[in-house]
């Protein structure tokens, strides 16, 4: 099947336009639902260099856009939003991009024509696509920046940002970032301290700055996973919290909870990080296996199917980690996979037969007895106490 075929189905059953790209040329060779002028290239396009396989942005105005990179062509995918156009989101994407005001009436209806995502669906409609093209196991696409070109935004859309992002971005990724990836919690909360003390004047904030904070504060959780990742904190833990504040920032609306929720985020991600270093590795075998833990919190794990993909004998690998830690492959999963309990307990509404399920327990009773066992308490009393 060609990939214009592909394409034009994956747009019929899930309604996000699609096109297709020369990667050298920039030459369109299909367009399945896109614009009369395909927004999602204009946004796209300066970020083609960066891209290494699949990627997607999030614009001032809230719009979702992706790319693919497929060899020696180029898939952009979208805009798509997360609920309704405002007229004024139309004008002012025309307005950065540089193309006549004339058509804003033309884009708010396209616009609000087509199905709405979260940024979770959207991203996930990203790495279907790629499946269907032929790739087994695709990767979280990547997030990066917006890049205007000679496309100032509104001093009012960035009201105050230096708040949150401060106009040193290395004192932001190198200082902020550090703590989170070496699990650093106190150095972490002074840093975030001093950030706050700084004298603000703080002003109301409009409509077109707090859609700006939630953009920024997409880009922060993107930045905290990544740290968090290298820390040492599996890729299916640190996605599942960032889905998780990812989430919450829809919520907020007022200035002071995106500080609060930013705060939050940045430290629960370092808490974790730390968390998953705490083991002393005695050998690399040890750590191997720890590793190997970590990435499947999710899956249904034991012994035999961690000796299977570190290609040893079960025997050795319970004995070797038994000497070195002091205790079984079991009793670590366990902890592990409670350690995880808790913290979807206290950061999510999940019922618990749900958390269950994604730790790969058999049933809900057995979390039950196994979180008790480890934490002295049932799951329901630990998510009553921390009063989600």
């Amino acid at each position: 099947m060609s990939i214009e075929i592909i394409l034009e189905q994956f747009h019929l059953a899930v309604g996000i336009p699609v096109s297709l790209y020369w990667e050298d040329t920039r030459e369109n060779k299909a367009c399945f639902g896109a614009f009369q002028i395909d927004i999602a290239f204009e946004i796209m396009e300066p970020g083609f260099s960066s891209i290494i396989s699949t990627a997607y942005l999030v614009t001032p105005e809230y719009f979702f856009c992706g790319a693919i990179r497929t060899g020696t062509e180029i898939i952009t995918m979208g805009p798509v939003l997360p609920c309704k156009c405002a007229d004024k989101q139309a004008k002012n994407t025309l307005s950065a991009l540089g193309l006549p005001a004339s058509l804003s009436n033309e884009l708010f209806r396209w616009l609000n024509a087509a199905p709405y995502y979260s940024l979770f669906r959207f991203k996930g409609m990203i790495k279907l696509l790629c499946m269907l093209l032929g790739e087994k196991e695709p990767a979280e696409a990547e997030c990066i920046p917006y890049k205007p070109v000679d496309r100032p935004l509104s001093a009012n859309s960035f009201a105050r940002l230096d708040f949150i992002i401060p106009s040193s971005m290395s004192l932001y990724e190198e200082r902020v970032m550090s703590c989170v990836e070496y699990g650093k919690a106190d150095e972490l909360e002074q840093a975030l301290d001093e950030l706050s003390g700084m004298n603000l004047d703080i002003p109301n904030l409009g409509y077109d700055a707090i859609r700006t904070l939630k953009t920024v504060f997409i880009v922060s959780v993107t930045l905290a996973g990544r740290s968090a990742k290298q820390g040492g904190l599996s890729a299916g833990v640190s996605q599942a919290l960032s889905d998780v504040y990812l989430a919450k920032v829809e919520t907020i609306e007022e200035f002071s909870g995106f500080v609060t929720l930013w705060r939050q985020m940045l430290i629960e991600f370092t808490q974790l990080t730390a968390r998953s270093r705490q083991i002393d590795f005695s050998s690399t075998l040890v750590a191997k296996i720890c590793r190997d833990i970590q990435s499947h919190i999710y899956d249904k794990t034991s012994a035999a199917d961690i000796a299977e993909r570190l290609h040893m004998s079960v025997p050795h690998l319970c004995r070797h980690f038994k000497k070195e830690t002091g205790m079984t492959i079991t009793q670590y999963i366990q902890r592990q996979k409670t350690n995880e309990c808790k913290r979807l307990l206290e950061a999510t509404q999940m019922p618990l037969s749900s958390i269950a399920s994604l730790l790969g327990f058999s049933s809900q009773n057995y979390l039950h007895t196994v979180f008790k066992k480890h934490v002295g308490t049932t799951p329901a009393e630990y998510r009553s106490r921390k009063c989600w």
